[in-house]
């Protein structure tokens, strides 16, 4: 959130000055930490996906926390995750990456590429079935 108001300032460098805070003033560490879920569920809303895509971004990016290298933000598996969900469903012909890209805040298209790179041997174990079948998965393009 504050990265779309902070004209220009990195993510990474926002996320070091809220750490910095929340030190300074003994707060727990956990206030801080927000999960790939809740991003996927907030960029689905806001790209006004239907129901059931936004139910599925959750549910996958859950499940991305065994699957994708640590060194990736929440935010960043997020939008991969989204971007997965979009590919998969009705709102493929609506959405791009740019949108995507444009939505999360996720200021770099190889970032979303890269991410989505590191998820496709896993997307079986990641989404949903109930979402999508291993013949829908095999619709997806290869990194």
């Amino acid at each position: 959130d504050i990265s779309s108001v902070a004209d220009g300032a990195k993510q990474s460098k926002i996320t070091s000055a809220v750490r910095s805070v929340v030190d300074k003033l003994g707060l727990p560490p956990q206030l801080i930490h927000i999960r790939a879920a809740e991003f996927a569920k907030r960029y689905s809303i806001d790209l006004q996906m239907n129901r059931q895509a936004i139910k599925a971004a959750e549910e996958a990016a859950e499940r991305c926390t065994d699957h994708v290298n640590r060194s990736r933000p929440p935010s960043s598996i997020a939008a991969a995750v989204v971007y997965i969900i979009a590919q998969l469903s009705y709102e493929k012909k609506l959405l791009k990456v740019a949108d995507i890209k444009e939505a999360t805040g996720v200021h770099v298209v190889n970032t979303i590429k890269g991410t989505y790179k590191d998820l496709y041997p896993h997307l079986p174990k990641i989404i949903p079935t109930w979402f999508a079948n291993a013949n829908d998965l095999k619709k997806l393009h290869s990194p």
